[in-house]
Formats: C-alpha cells, sequence, structure tokens
C-alpha cells in the first residue's frame, strides 16, 4: 500500500459562497429544490459522466435537495470526517495542516485493528487493477483502506466484510475522477459520506430477516429471485432447479456487491444509475439479476450443459450490453406490474396502483 495515506484535501478549495464551482454555481443560479422526481427519471435513462458526481450525492443523501444549501451541508460532513481520520485513523499523523510525504502505521493498534487493516489492503489490492485510478501505489488505494477502517471501526454492527471493496470502488471513482476540482478534491470524503449511505441501505442483508428469523437478509433475496426466474422463464429454472445450481451458489456477490463485481467499471455506474434512481431504491436489482440470468439461456439449456458449465456460465459477465440488460429487465418489471395492475383491478372493480 502507498505511503501516502495522510488525508489531506487542498487547502485552497474552498466550497464557500465565495468560490463555489462552476457546477454548483449553475444550479444554485436557479435557487430552487431539486426536482428529485425529474432527476430520477432522467437517472434511469443513464447520467451524462459529467452531471453523476453531484446527482450522487444528491440520491445518496450527501447533500439535500436545495442547492443552496450544499455548501453548509458538504463543509459539516467533510469537517466530520476530517476529525474521524484524527481520531482514528490507523496511520500516524493524519495531519490535515501537513501533507506528509511519509506515514507510518501506528503501533498501538489492536490486535483485531491490524487484522481487520490486514484484510482490508488485501481485499484493496485486488480491486480494478486493470483501472489506472486504482493503481496499487495510488490515492485511490490509500482512500479506499481509510474509508473501509474507519467505517468498519464506527459500525461496529455492520463491520467489514469481503465485497465492501466492491461496493465502495464505483463512489471513489464517479467522485475522484470528477473534472470539477472544487469537488473532486474532497472525493475521499464525499465517498465515505455515500458509503455509509448505501451500507445502511444494504445492511439488512447480512442481519437475520425479520419475516423469516431462520434465514439472513441476503438468503431472502435470494429466494425472491428464485420465484423471479420461474416466473418469466421455467424451461431454465426448471433446468437450474435440476441440476442442483441453486442462486446461494452463484447470486450471493451479485446481492452484496450489487453486480459490481460482475460488471466493467463504465457498466457498473450505468447501471447504479438505474439503481439509484429507483423508488423502490434496490428493487430493481431483482430483475437486473434474472436478466443476467437469462443472457445465459443458450449454455444453460445446451444439451452438455450440468452443474460445472451452467456455474460458470453464471459467474460470467452477461452475454449482452449493459443497455440490452437493462431494457430486459425493465421489461420483466412492466410484466410483472401490468400482471398486478390486472388483479388489483379484478378484485376492485378498478385500476389500482403497483408497488413494483
Amino acid at each position: 500500500m502507498s505511503n501516502h495515506l495522510a488525508y489531506s484535501p487542498t487547502p485552497e478549495v474552498d466550497l464557500s459562497h465565495a468560490s463555489q464551482s462552476k457546477r454548483e454555481s449553475s444550479v444554485l443560479d436557479q435557487d430552487l429544490a431539486v426536482d428529485l422526481d425529474a432527476w430520477r427519471a432522467a437517472a434511469l435513462d443513464g447520467i451524462d459522466g459529467c452531471d453523476r458526481p453531484m446527482v450522487w450525492r444528491v440520491l445518496l443523501h450527501v447533500v439535500g435537495p436545495h442547492p443552496t444549501e450544499w455548501a453548509h451541508e458538504l463543509d459539516v460532513k467533510r469537517a466530520g470526517y476530517a476529525h474521524l481520520v484524527r481520531d482514528q485513523s490507523p496511520f500516524h499523523d493524519n495531519n490535515l495542516d501537513h501533507n506528509l510525504n511519509v506515514v507510518t502505521r501506528r503501533r498501538d493498534l489492536a490486535k483485531e485493528d491490524e487484522t481487520l487493516l490486514h484484510d482490508i489492503q488485501k481485499d484493496v489490492a485486488r480491486t480494478h487493477v486493470t483501472l489506472p485510478f486504482f493503481a496499487l501505489h495510488g490515492m485511490a488505494s490509500d482512500w479506499m483502506v481509510r474509508i473501509l477502517f474507519l467505517f468498519a471501526k464506527t459500525h461496529e454492527d455492520i463491520g467489514y466484510s469481503q465485497g465492501m471493496h466492491e461496493i465502495l470502488a464505483p463512489l471513489l471513482y464517479v467522485f475522484g475522477t470528477d473534472v470539477d476540482l472544487a469537488w473532486s478534491q474532497h472525493a475521499e470524503a464525499d465517498a465515505f459520506a455515500a458509503f455509509e449511505c448505501i451500507m445502511h441501505l444494504l445492511a439488512p442483508l447480512h442481519l437475520t430477516s425479520k419475516h423469516q428469523p431462520t434465514r439472513t437478509g441476503v438468503q431472502v433475496q435470494m429466494a425472491r429471485l428464485h420465484t423471479l426466474l420461474r416466473q418469466h422463464d421455467a424451461t431454465v429454472w426448471l433446468q437450474l432447479n435440476s441440476l442442483g445450481v441453486h442462486p446461494e451458489y452463484y447470486s450471493f456477490r451479485w446481492y452484496i456487491t450489487l453486480l459490481a463485481h460482475e460488471l466493467e467499471m463504465n457498466d457498473t455506474l450505468r447501471l447504479w444509475d438505474a439503481l439509484l434512481a429507483d423508488s423502490k431504491r434496490f428493487a430493481f436489482v431483482h430483475y437486473v439479476c434474472v436478466a443476467l440470468i437469462l443472457s445465459h439461456r443458450h449454455a444453460l439449456l445446451d444439451r452438455q450443459a450440468d452443474f460445472g458449465t451452467c456455474l460458470t456460465a453464471l459467474q460470467s459477465k452477461p452475454t449482452v450490453g449493459i443497455e440490452a440488460l437493462l431494457a430486459k429487465a425493465n421489461q420483466l418489471r412492466e410484466v410483472d406490474r401490468r400482471a398486478d395492475l390486472a388483479r388489483v383491478g379484478r378484485s376492485t372493480g378498478g385500476i389500482g396502483l403497483s408497488n413494483k
């Protein structure tokens, strides 16, 4: 890991109203609250790369819907992260007033913290190794280690588990490659706030289900996937079921990483535009997972298919592009929505709203 782990956002960058970024100023000129419904609708169709850092900050509650309050909200959250770094970072001299060239691991780390740090560094070293942004000795890797360590220390009910680095990576990539330097200078602090939001939404996956106490949340979601696949393609479902290729063998990672491990970075960003914009948050991911399975339909139904070949196919990248995958997922969801409307209409004599 790099020897540049001192947390040091450029001090001259100030998001006060006197020195707002061009992006922020253009939004503030409107002096209106963000129309979240309109932003979500636009995000479903994909967000322009230049706008994504701002839109994701809003959708992940790093800032609220009122642009005139963004400067204050960001100052408060960034200052809070800076204090957290000072108090709990595993490295020496994380002083915001000094950009140290060499920092060392604290010698007073507890044994469990040493183990935690080792596990995080091991996972980070394997993250998107082909992307220059995540070069092993680059700042992005340093940011990831610190964010994941501090999150685990301050959220002991969630802690750290393998896969969290996959969730963090797209956030850091979006915020850290922002062309607006007034925002990208604070990529680490803002990514921490966004990561907190996503992890709190995903936390139920790792906990016992309230409705099914014998199962964890992710087991309940995999069972939902099993049911949806049967509804939408009984032939594929029967084939996988007969071969014993159950969702727990291939979809666990899909859920805990929101498919970030399965897709290239640009495709992950496009998928997350849709997931973050969904009014039901991550409910749409079920349909994306079904669409991913169906993208391998030909291989799964091959006459020579067996447990191994099917599992290999399902652990491979989808055979269609991201837009085709999302289009299929939307089509599947619309089928269910229409079925729900028909059921409600029959039971009430009128037309009701689906909760899909």
